[in-house]
């Protein structure tokens, strides 16, 4: 953001800070797209509230609006498999949970361990949970829970006690 180091910047979700709003430096976001309503991207000049950071701030906001009908999916695709529920818990409570995980290491574990090679595969995985009542004066009531995790691990090869060492396990 603004050509500064990726430590000046900063990442909220409602307001919140978080480490960081992507997996592996934009593939996806941390949060499924659908808890999200918008985002929003401030390149400078923000309220002191988020902090004094010299590159800029992604605030992501969940959505805010108590859903009209209960929605559900699963998605599996080239890069990640993804599965979202939203169900009504009762008239005036919605729980949605959603999670993703990738799997380039599971795809590419075999392939570079039958060549003999070392490589590093990225892994990330997310999880969801977020609780919305409906006050009986129309207000909303919101709770979030999620967790995210983003890893490299080396594929293939001899162990390598470095490659241990510096983080990177060895699958």
């Amino acid at each position: 953001i603004r050509g500064t180091a990726p430590e000046d910047s900063s990442f909220f979700i409602d307001g919140s800070p978080i480490p960081d709003v992507f997996h592996f430096a934009g593939l996806t976001t941390v949060v499924s797209p659908s808890n999200i309503e918008s985002v929003q991207f401030l390149s400078g000049n923000y309220s002191v509230r988020y902090g004094r950071q010299l590159g800029g701030l992604v605030d992501i906001q969940t959505r805010s609006k108590f859903p009209e009908r209960e929605e559900s999916f699963v998605s599996v695709d080239l890069f990640q498999s993804a599965a979202y529920i939203e169900k009504m818990v009762r008239d005036n409570v919605v729980l949605a949970i959603s999670g993703r995980r990738s799997y380039a290491d599971v795809i590419l574990n075999p392939i570079v361990n039958s060549m003999g090679a070392n490589f590093r595969t990225p892994r990330y995985y997310d999880f969801q949970t977020q609780a919305t009542v409906k006050t009986k004066s129309d207000g909303l009531i919101q709770g979030l829970f999620f967790l995210s995790n983003d890893r490299f691990s080396f594929s293939g090869g001899s162990d390598d006690e470095e490659a241990v060492n510096t983080g990177y396990a060895k699958e």
